[in-house]
């Protein structure tokens, strides 16, 4: 078994990272062998703080915390501090692993999250990481070759099932899809409750917004779209439902907020779409 030593730096890291998002290959190959090489924080099964979807068969086995949502198991990671604080408000117990470590102990199936909720992440699916344990450059460049032969996302998979929605689009090459009903339940409950308890919200709606044409994987993300009334302070509901949203998404997909009244130009691409909460109903 090979021996790794740190080698790579966090900007080292995080350049690659955010040149591959933007679709340089090279720059893909060179951050995954840098993975290995790299001393990644990871946070510490027990904490202080009380967190749901928590695996709780990881204790006693990794001192690394995990998180089962949607029936997938992910393990947050990150480059630096930064980045845990942008992902949690709350202090969290960490410690650091080398990359090449990390993988030889990751329970077979489970995803890695990179620098969730930042503005450059990469999600690690377990096909990927099993060619990165394979320790050779023959894997890597197939991995490589595959992600990017079709021009693909580096993120996660295709999404559930769901059917785009064609004509809607948030931005130029952006489009929306319906989540539908049987996706994020707990999600969606969390923030109905939310909304009927405080009554400054008149509809929420939760949609997938992707650029199926880009390699990057900024483009694959998660769209919270939330109608206020005119009355209410701009940004407050953003700073509310966000931050709550961010819990039930622990290992999932990036958030994006958007918040206005009905008749606002920021909420206007929501209109061709059905929310999955309405005030009084």
């Amino acid at each position: 078994m090979r021996e790794y030593r740190t080698t790579r730096n966090q900007v080292e890291i995080e350049a690659d990272l955010e040149r591959a998002c933007g679709g340089e290959a090279h720059s893909a190959e060179s951050f995954f062998r840098g993975f290995l090489s790299f001393e990644w924080i990871v946070l510490r099964r027990n904490q202080s703080l009380s967190l749901e979807y928590v695996v709780e068969s990881a204790s006693g086995v990794l001192d690394i915390l995990a998180f089962d949502y949607q029936d997938q198991i992910t393990v947050p990671i990150f480059t630096g501090i930064s980045a845990v604080k942008q992902w949690s408000q709350s202090p969290l117990a960490s410690r650091t692993i080398l990359g090449a470590n990390l993988l030889r102990v990751l329970p077979k199936g489970w995803w890695l999250a990179i620098n969730p909720a930042s503005d450059i992440s990469k999600d690690l699916s377990p096909w990927e990481i099993k060619l990165m344990q394979v320790e050779s450059f023959d894997a890597l460049d197939e991995l490589v070759g595959e992600l990017y032969k079709y021009k693909e996302s580096l993120s996660f998979d295709p999404y559930y099932g769901s059917q785009w929605i064609e004509g809607e689009e948030s931005q130029p090459g952006v489009v929306l899809a319906e989540t539908g009903e049987s996706h994020y339940f707990d999600l969606k409950s969390a923030l109905a409750e939310a909304a009927e308890l405080s009554g400054d919200v008149e509809e929420l709606y939760l949609l997938f917004e992707s650029d199926p044409s880009s390699k990057s994987i900024e483009g694959e993300s998660l769209l919270l779209g939330v109608i206020v009334p005119s009355s209410v302070e701009p940004g407050s509901a953003i700073t509310k439902y966000s931050e709550l949203a961010r819990l039930g998404l622990v290992g999932d997909r990036r958030l994006k907020v958007i918040e206005g009244s009905a008749e606002s130009h920021t909420t206007s691409l929501l209109s061709s779409f059905t929310p999955f909460w309405i005030k009084g109903c």
